[in-house]
């Protein structure tokens, strides 16, 4: 995104950048699979203003953020954001394909091919642990989604 690469653009909303009748096709998972992607959710604050606040005011940032705050944005992503779109497919009678388990692994299995492009990638722009950091990533996403429920179909 261009207006991000030069600090132009704070923030954007990847859902709302199309029209929700251009689709018609769509594709979901099994309710008992995990997603086929993820999106980092992100809130940044410039480490020089948030040293200029009170410390009560620093408290309050640090007590509502970091994982709560994400786990709390990815329910409002999945609520509003996917699972509302799931639910206008369906209302427009678009065609919606929800892969089967056997050939969602199938899939799953050829993306983990990519994992050592992943980790070069990574090594390139000065993260030594590349495989740390795509464990770490897995055992995350595993972890939450052992606690989320189902998504409705």
């Amino acid at each position: 995104m261009p207006g991000l690469e030069r600090r132009i653009a704070s923030s954007l909303n990847r859902t709302t950048s199309f029209r929700d009748h251009t689709p018609r096709f769509h594709m979901g998972t099994a309710p008992e699979m995990p997603k086929l992607m993820y999106s980092a959710l992100v809130l940044a604050m410039s480490k020089a203003r948030y040293d200029s606040l009170p410390t009560d005011l620093q408290q309050i940032i640090d007590a509502n953020s970091g994982r709560t705050l994400s786990g709390y944005a990815g329910r409002l992503w999945d609520t509003y954001g996917t699972d509302a779109g799931h639910r206008l497919a369906y209302e427009k009678n678009n065609d919606v394909m929800v892969l089967d388990t056997q050939e969602q692994n199938r899939w799953m299995e050829l993306a983990r091919s990519l994992d050592g492009d992943w980790v070069s990638e990574a090594g390139k722009q000065g993260y030594a642990n590349g495989i740390g950091l795509l464990k770490e990533a897995r055992q995350m996403v595993e972890k939450y989604n052992s606690v989320t429920p189902a998504r409705p179909q």
